[in-house]
């Protein structure tokens, strides 16, 4: 469950072009569920983006780190990490901090494995993840 509202910080994320995905890979706007890399260390996140971006092209997301007083020390600004879902991707780089580390935020941490897949809610518990599908806002 992540009980924050703003986004603990601001990336420029570039996707990936994959032959799995299709050629070009796209993505469209919304909330995702993903595991990001960064010096080999994985962190579950949300990732939040508005628009349609097809590979190649830069973007801003917000980002929610599911762990955020251990992750939050990996990710300076200016660091580099990838999104990852069985294999590489997207690329990102860390824009600006917008949180620090909150002593109640790691209190209701889940267990969490997996890839993209949506997201539910900000303040929703992540759940297993399973393939890149787009989480629609309900009405």
């Amino acid at each position: 469950m992540i009980p924050r509202e703003l986004p603990d910080l601001i990336a420029d994320l570039c996707l990936l072009s994959n032959p799995s995905m299709g050629s070009p890979a796209e993505l469209s706007k919304g909330e995702w569920q993903t595991v990001l890399e960064v010096d080999g260390e994985y962190w579950s996140a949300m990732l939040n983006f508005e628009g349609r971006h097809i590979s190649g092209e830069h973007f801003d997301a917000e980002v929610w780190l599911l762990y955020l007083n251990t992750a939050l020390p990996s990710f300076e600004e200016g660091v580099s990490f990838t999104v990852w879902e069985g294999e590489t991707r997207a690329v990102g780089t860390v824009k600006r901090i917008t949180r620090h580390q909150d002593t109640a935020a790691d209190d209701t941490e889940a267990d969490v494995a997996g890839a993209m897949s949506p997201a539910n809610s900000l303040s929703s518990t992540f759940g297993p993840a399973t393939y890149i599908e787009l989480r629609r806002h309900q009405a």
